[in-house]
């Protein structure tokens, strides 16, 4: 007798029964648990709690499958307010559930469980739940009010003095206060635990008489609420003096794009510094140059100019207490930028036939600069071979090494003409053109060694710089011995040639390579020599190669008519025809003239790949096959066939268990 948990079985265990005999097993579930579900020797008899094996001929088994219950809570509630959770909750059977009330600016005033009152409380937790449940809870909005007090310091004023509006506001902690002048917005706060505070400045409260009252707008279940007014007086500075605004410049004169510091400076007669408060802007002409906040009598600003002459001012805004001032004018000389070229080359050295990029880099300061325009002139020696824009302080000129720069070295001088920002200056490089070909020429062969039935490809590649040259072009002459044996275009720096009539024996191979048709060398380039050996064909043929299922995995046989050409001969095997080659693990044998081997390793119902590789004394190697054949499972018993067959006489049988 089998049971899962949640219950027993019983009797329980193997329960031995006469034949002929009976028993009777009762099924019975733990707390929390039900009966899902009892087996009969594999099949369902339903949720009975008991059964009975009646006439027993044959060992029987009764399984018995218990299930956890669960109940379900709904929680309600009337508007205003919500439980936590809420709706329908599923609970499984014995354990406990809280539920907690929340209300929406309201308090609950009575909470039921299963339709019983249990008062205004505002949690509950149903403990070992067995069975289905309700929860209902009552809100009821709740009373708020809020009162709002506002009051100002200094209690006397001064003119462009700072004022601080304290308010507070009784029944609320958080919330946006907005402060009104004579009903006008001039500024707002966030209440910290009932108080916010403003401060007035920057512009400060013109002189006269001001009504000042704060606006609480109200917050979560907290409604809004506004203060009494207050009426604060603020007297005018006497003798009604003016601002005097000055203007200053660290350095003049300057150079173009040098950042400079612009400092203006406002004062008035029996004013404190203090007082001097508001806004400064900076101009030149019409065109503002930022605008700068007071602080203690001073304000600044740091900005670059072009070259040439800035007339700038400095006009204090005025406040409250001062009325608007300017500077007079002050005029900024701005000179152009001394300038600096570096030219270079690209590639250098460089080959006759391709291009070379000239670049010229206008510097100020020791450093490049991107605001440089103008025309570059490109020369070598003498002679203008060019002429570029600059773009982003840079300035380049693709030459043609062959009609624009002929063999040998070139003094190349580069000149800028200046902008309305930059002086003109110029710079020099040494570019070397070198002989139409390439550094280096190397020829290579493969396979190496070969044999006379091979096809043997030969390639020679042309570096410079350590590296192939892809813009190389022209024809390179491939030599045996003295004797051209054939000749192939150079493509992306390599050319490629197939030759299938080598002779047996050695053959000293090289390359020549002569230039282009527009750009011949006058020395041709020649490869280093290399060494060819060819081999006389392979004599060893394989007359046949078979592969068959057999009782023990796959049989594979073969024979050749010259086994003593090959130094080794080895058996490989692979998943696919593509690879990999692997050699199994198959022991081999001779039968009347023919190589057997029983690959074991294999998998019933998998198809397997064979050849064979033969290597000559030399390395010469050769490939045969590939043959396909699909293993089968073996037999418990099998007659295999008998081997060899066709026989001349004797054969060998044998028997698979």
């Amino acid at each position: 007798m089998q049971q899962s948990g949640g219950g027993v079985v019983t009797p329980d265990g193997p329960v031995p029964v006469l034949a002929g005999g009976e028993s009777r097993f009762d099924i019975v579930p733990d707390d929390c648990f039900t009966i899902a579900d009892v087996e009969v020797d594999g099949a369902s008899v339903g949720s009975v709690s008991s059964y009975t094996f009646t006439n027993v001929q044959a060992d029987h088994v009764l399984y018995a499958t218990f299930a956890r219950p669960w109940f379900t809570i709904t929680a309600l509630s009337t508007p205003l307010g919500t439980t936590i959770p809420t709706g329908p909750v599923d609970v499984a059977c014995g354990s406990n559930v809280r539920f907690d009330t929340q209300g929406s600016c309201a308090t609950v005033t009575d909470l039921q469980i299963d339709g019983v009152s249990l008062g205004a409380v505002t949690s509950y937790t149903f403990m070992n739940v067995h069975a289905d449940h309700t929860v209902f809870a009552t809100f009821a909005p709740t009373a708020n009010t809020s009162a709002t007090t506002l009051s100002v310091t200094p209690a006397s004023a001064s003119c462009a003095s700072p004022e601080t509006l304290t308010v507070h506001v009784d029944g609320a902690t958080d919330g946006q206060v907005s402060f009104l002048d004579g009903g006008a917005p001039i500024g707002s706060a966030y209440l910290q635990n009932g108080t916010a505070t403003f401060l007035i400045k920057d512009p400060s409260l013109a002189p006269g008489t001001h009504v000042l009252t704060a606006l609480y707008g109200g917050a979560g279940c907290v409604p809004g609420s506004v203060s009494a007014p207050v009426t604060y007086d603020v007297p005018s500075l006497p003798n009604s003096p003016s601002a005097v605004v000055s203007l200053t410049v660290d350095q003049n004169p300057t150079v173009a794009f040098a950042p400079l510091l612009l400092t203006a400076h406002v004062s008035a007669e029996g004013v404190p510094p203090e007082l001097l408060s508001g806004w400064v802007v900076l101009s030149e002409g019409t065109n503002t140059l930022g605008t700068v906040h007071l602080d203690y009598q001073v304000a600044s600003l740091s900005r670059a100019f072009a070259a040439g002459s800035h007339s700038i001012t400095a006009r204090f805004l005025g406040n409250a207490c001062l009325p608007p001032a300017t500077s007079p004018v002050v005029t900024l000389m701005v000179n152009r930028l001394a300038t600096a070229l570096v030219v270079t080359g690209t590639p250098n050295p460089s080959l006759q036939g391709n291009f070379v990029t000239l670049l010229a880099t206008v510097k100020a300061g020791g450093v490049p600069t991107t605001a440089a325009t103008g025309p570059i002139e490109f020369r070598d020696g003498p002679v203008s071979i060019g002429i570029s824009v600059v773009s982003g302080g840079e300035a380049s000129y693709f030459a043609f090494a062959s009609s624009e720069l002929s063999l040998g070295d070139h003094f190349i001088e580069v000149r800028y003409f200046g902008d309305s920002n930059f002086l003109p200056s110029s710079g020099t490089q040494t570019l070397h053109v070198i002989v139409c070909g390439p550094a280096y020429l190397e020829i290579l062969a493969s396979p190496n060694p070969a044999t006379v039935a091979d096809s043997v490809g030969l390639s020679a590649t042309l570096t410079i710089d350590g590296g192939p040259s892809s813009s190389i072009i022209g024809s390179v002459y491939f030599i045996d011995g003295v004797r051209s044996i054939g000749v192939a275009s150079v493509i992306d720096g390599v050319a490629h040639l197939s030759v299938r009539t080598f002779t047996f024996g050695d053959h000293v191979l090289s390359a020549r390579y002569s230039g282009d048709f527009f750009h011949p060398c006058p020395t041709p380039f020649v490869s280093p020599p290399i060494t060819l050996h060819v081999e006389g064909a392979t004599a060893a043929v394989v007359t046949r190669l078979d592969a068959e299922p057999s009782d023990l995995g796959i049989r594979v046989s073969w024979s050749l008519s010259n086994p003593a050409s090959f130094a080794q001969l080895e058996l490989q095997r692979a998943p696919a025809e593509a690879g990999p080659w692997l050699a199994p693990a198959a022991g081999m044998r001779e039968v009347q003239g023919l190589m057997m081997a029983e690959d074991r390793t294999v998998e019933a119902g998998q198809a397997y790949w064979y050849r064979l590789l033969g290597t000559t004394a030399q390395g010469a190697q050769s490939v045969f096959g590939p043959v396909k054949a699909t293993a089968s499972a073996p037999a418990e018993f099998a007659l295999g066939a008998p081997w060899p067959s066709p026989t001349r006489g004797g054969f060998t049988l044998r028997m698979a268990v």
